[in-house]
């Protein structure tokens, strides 16, 4: 294994769930390695780990990179990869650009600057606000927020999936802005998910307490213990409370039960339960069910017969490969499907899977 083409692929949101299983496997296997691959990140996530620091020295910055790396793993070194160097290098190059932004003109040295964290398929990615609230992201999300919070509120923008441990201000709310939802917190951990292809948003709040706003008309309050749906065509809100919690680990569970499958009830934790590389689905449409699949492995579906997207799933799936998950579905509906490789640059280097879902 070439752990130097490894972490490259890694830091650009390349690598496939087997090579990230690959990659921590070999993290955990020493201090030294865990240490190596945490200065290699610090580099490529310069742009995250200093907020407050906006105005800096561009040129002391990159002698601070160099820094960072072991001399093992030098920059030079993360970059020979074949077929990857120049998208590698220009996501580095876009990150150091937005991170050393100057001030536009007309604005004061002091007024914050807007940073972006996007997080691509495949991969998941955890970040520290200003404010030391830490967000998780999921695949194929991104958040937006300034370099300092002014004012007298804590506003972000969010698209995609997170999981949120807020820190508390009773001064200044944290609110969370996405398409037409607003979510209000003072101090609350919680998982909001509202992709645009999904049928419905999910708040589930684990503790605390969170107002969740669709419209100047329509605000709900959620507990902990507690988890809502919005439709995203109507903005129609459900609320429910949780069942108390149980384990979804595989080992924990009957070993007599299908594979895969679990009671319809949820647990709020359970929705966050991609932090541990499990997907949970409860009565999830089939889009919903394919959306998340292509996200997390970066596939794309074709679907050939229409009346399968009626279908419903309720499954949990831990850690598993995306051929693995879709012999399981095959299994409880009548469906079957294939799967080729799509070439995703010039050099035919690395690639994506299509997959093509059919009716029996």
């Amino acid at each position: 294994m070439n752990i130097d083409a490894l972490i490259a692929k890694y830091l650009s949101g390349e690598t496939s769930p087997e090579e990230a299983e690959n990659l921590n496997k070999w993290k955990q296997s020493s201090p030294e390695n865990d240490l190596i691959f945490r200065r290699s990140e610090d580099a490529w996530n310069l742009a995250h780990t200093d907020r407050k620091q906006i105005r800096i020295n561009r040129d002391k910055a990159w002698s601070g990179i160099h820094e960072r790396i072991a001399r093992r793993y030098s920059l030079p070194a993360l970059l020979r990869v074949a077929g990857m160097a120049a998208s590698v290098a220009l996501l580095l190059g876009l990150a150091l650009s937005h991170f050393f932004a100057n001030s536009n003109a007309g604005k004061s040295p002091g007024q914050p600057q807007k940073i972006t964290f996007y997080v691509p398929r495949g991969v998941c990615s955890k970040t520290i606000l200003p404010d030391n609230t830490i967000v998780w992201l999921n695949a194929s999300s991104s958040i937006s927020y300034p370099s300092f919070f002014d004012g007298d509120a804590r506003n972000i923008e969010l698209t995609g999936e997170a999981f949120f441990d807020v820190a508390r201000d009773e001064t200044k709310p944290f609110i969370i802005h996405s398409g037409n939802i607003r979510v209000n917190v003072l101090g609350t951990s919680f998982n909001f998910k509202h992709y645009e292809g999904d049928t419905h948003a999910v708040l589930a709040v684990e503790t605390g307490m969170v107002t969740l706003t669709t419209s100047p008309s329509s605000t709900t309050s959620l507990e902990a213990g507690q988890y809502a749906t919005v439709d995203n065509r109507t903005l129609q809100t459900s609320v429910y409370d949780a069942t108390p919690t149980v384990s979804t680990k595989k080992e924990e569970r009957d070993a007599t039960a299908t594979p895969g499958m679990v009671e319809k009830e949820a647990q709020t934790n359970q929705f966050s339960s991609w932090r541990n590389y499990t997907m949970v689905f409860r009565d999830e449409p089939f889009i919903n069910v394919l959306n998340e699949l292509s996200r997390k492995y970066n596939a794309e579906f074709e679907i050939r017969n229409k009346e399968i997207m009626d279908y419903e799933y309720t499954a949990t799936f831990d850690d598993m490969g995306l051929e693995d998950i879709l012999k399981l579905l095959k299994l409880s509906a009548p469906i079957d499907y294939t799967i080729t490789s799509i070439a995703s640059n010039t050099t035919n280097a690395y690639g994506k899977r299509k997959v093509t879902i059919f009716r029996k």
